[in-house]
């Protein structure tokens, strides 16, 4: 139990760190980890709520060192924008979950694009009301929009290269802790049977 306890600490941590490091180097606009922060936790822990504060603790803790410089409102669609993955975190273990533990690349790849298209629509939606750049028209609704594909593309890039990337380590890991528990397994049986002998 301390264990399991210890290892979602951690697992938590590093997260959150990966978030704020993410944001704070230099980096191109909208290429950070939150969203595949956020869809790892969904799929990672089984709490929702822990999920959910994951993600959020690290753009929290981020927006503190670095600041947003954004009016309060515009954050929130912002905020939520970033959270939708880990929002709907039992229908995306369901989804890409395998027999191995881990999901499939293209389900993975999907599952980030729209994270990065429920971003891009919940975000510039908030900057189109509260913001000062677009009337409050359709045609500024529109033009709101266009302006914010050239950081679309950015997104999506930052929510697939994270995303690989986090998911591509825990793999790693998983895979290192089945090995090292075979080859401890194996000296286990090794050593009673040399003292059976």
């Amino acid at each position: 139990m301390k264990d399991q306890v210890l290892k979602t600490f951690l697992v938590a941590a590093c997260l959150i760190g990966l978030i704020i490091l993410g944001r704070s180097i230099e980096h191109l606009p909208n290429f950070t980890p939150v969203a595949a922060v956020a869809i790892f936790s969904a799929f990672y822990f089984k709490n929702r709520f822990l999920a959910v504060l994951v993600p959020l603790a690290g753009m929290l803790a981020a927006d503190s060192v670095i600041g947003s410089g954004y009016d309060a409102r515009i954050m929130a669609f912002v905020y939520a924008g970033l959270l939708f993955p880990a929002l709907f975190g039992p229908l995306f273990r369901r989804n890409i979950l395998q027999r191995n533990g881990f999901g499939s690349g293209w389900k993975l790849a999907g599952f980030a694009l729209g994270s990065s298209t429920i971003f891009f629509i919940v975000s510039n939606f908030g900057e189109w009301v509260f913001g000062t750049l677009y009337p409050f028209t359709a045609e500024g609704l529109l033009t709101c929009y266009v302006k914010a594909i050239p950081f679309y593309q950015y997104t999506i890039l930052g929510d697939l290269a994270y995303g690989f990337g986090i998911f591509g380590i825990a793999y790693a890991v998983a895979k290192a802790a089945e090995i090292r528990r075979f080859v401890f397994a194996w000296q286990r049986n090794e050593t009673t049977e040399k003292t059976e002998n």
